[in-house]
């Protein structure tokens, strides 16, 4: 590396920014550039931090791209609001209103629009605002309805916008936003205008349970399973931008990220960190040791316990049904088997294992069960618990866990003890 000097965290770690140890894998990049090179949608999704955000930058540059972040008050028109704020289109809402069905509330939904362009022809010239540019802006006005997605796919297209529009954290949408959406990604597929949905689920065809009419209109590219020949290329990815050697402990590394490449890129990071490696390293190499793993991982347990502690509480506290659901699944999820939490409960297992540890004389009914398992995101985005603990996959019948986070604090903390914590609401 000669004399340039790179900051540990540029190399390691979990970051919205590009880090230097990213790897391409056959099996996910091929795909996802193939989307690219297709008219199709394209549906990246897995767990939390597991690469779908670095996917993209690794991908798509900049100005190729137009990233709208969703919330669970997000709506459709809020959607398109942004996409079209950022074609520098201005929006002059009307005062006519429309009821919104994603919210039940009332929203503008017509809405006047200068569309910029600089071409000749009929418009109206204002000032850009900017010293920096001297000639005008041209608009031309036209008025359309911002909850119609033929609309919509107007205005991109008269603002020659012919990049990917992002939907970052599409599993935030309440689900009645993520099923019209679903819909209307049928219509802008259809005059060439292509998004790419990301989401935190591990479950193939989440929209095309929504919409059967996406199957062959979208590509779908899993960020998992990431395996062990991967993570040692992250490692050694940044081994020489660094000038250290995780030689002694990189097998131990991989075990104790139990799968997850977010929690292996942290782990990496604090480890050099807790060596004394805070930039590149201009002496011998530097061999990093167990003990600055250890120190790394006491970090990290630390980090994730205040978090998943408060998500846990807010998570069993919340039930109004009286039937106490949420702190008996929380309870079997907390005796299951590790292997098992990795690859996916069984409903059927959870549901048996509530049924021992329910009161006498308490009836859980079926339809009891099926709304719980139905609304499990639902449910925890109500309790302000993001990203999401657990999500059902309503194909294979599994209660899953999509925050990569939650093993690694389990596995790292006495179980009985972490119960506990819990008490049952009354």
């Amino acid at each position: 590396m000669g004399d340039i000097s790179i900051k540990t965290q540029r190399v390691y770690g979990v970051s919205n920014e590009y880090v230097d140890s990213y790897v391409s894998r056959d099996d996910v990049d091929a795909d996802f550039v193939n989307g690219l090179e297709s008219n199709k949608h394209i549906v990246v999704y897995g767990s939390s931090k597991q690469g779908k955000s670095s996917l993209i930058r690794q991908h798509i540059l900049e100005d190729e791209k137009i990233e709208i972040e969703c919330s669970p008050r997000t709506t459709i028109v809020d959607i398109y609001k942004s996409l079209l704020r950022q074609l520098n289109v201005v929006i002059e809402e009307s005062s006519t209103n429309t009821k919104s069905k994603e919210i039940g509330g009332k929203v503008n939904a017509k809405a006047k629009l200068k569309i910029p362009f600089f071409g000749s022809g009929e418009a109206e010239a204002e000032a850009s605002g900017s010293i920096a540019h001297e000639k005008s802006k041209k608009f031309k006005n036209v008025e359309y309805d911002l909850s119609l997605p033929q609309d919509i796919s107007e205005v991109v297209k008269e603002c020659n916008f012919k990049g990917r529009i992002i939907i970052e954290n599409f599993h935030y949408l309440p689900m009645l936003v993520q099923r019209d959406l679903s819909y209307d990604l049928r219509t802008f597929e259809d005059k060439n205008i292509l998004f790419i949905i990301l989401g935190i689920w591990r479950e193939r065809n989440r929209l095309t349970q929504f919409n059967g009419d996406l199957v062959d209109r979208i590509i779908e590219v899993p960020v998992e399973p990431w395996i062990r020949k991967d993570f040692l290329r992250v490692i050694e990815e940044g081994q020489p931008i660094l000038n250290v050697c995780f030689d002694n402990i990189s097998e131990e590394l991989i075990k104790k990220a139990n799968k997850s490449i977010g929690v292996l890129q942290e782990l990496c990071k604090y480890s050099c960190l807790k060596a004394g490696i805070r930039e590149t390293n201009h002496g011998n190499t530097f061999y990093l040791e167990k003990k600055h793993l250890n120190q790394a991982i006491e970090i990290k347990v630390g980090d994730y316990s205040s978090r998943h502690i408060r998500c846990l509480e807010e998570f069993v506290s919340g039930d109004d049904t009286k039937l106490n659901l949420p702190y008996f699944f929380l309870m079997a999820v907390l005796e299951a088997d590790i292997k098992d939490l990795e690859n996916g409960l069984q409903k059927t297992k959870i549901q048996s294992k509530i049924d021992q540890l329910k009161e006498k004389g308490m009836t859980i009914r079926q339809t009891d069960y099926n709304r719980f398992f139905n609304n499990l995101v639902d449910y925890q985005l109500k309790r302000n618990i993001s990203p999401p603990l657990f999500d059902f996959d309503k194909g294979g019948q599994k209660i899953k866990i999509i925050d990569s986070t939650f093993i690694f604090f389990i596995r790292h903390k006495d179980r009985k003890e972490l119960m506990n914590c819990f008490c049952k609401p009354n």
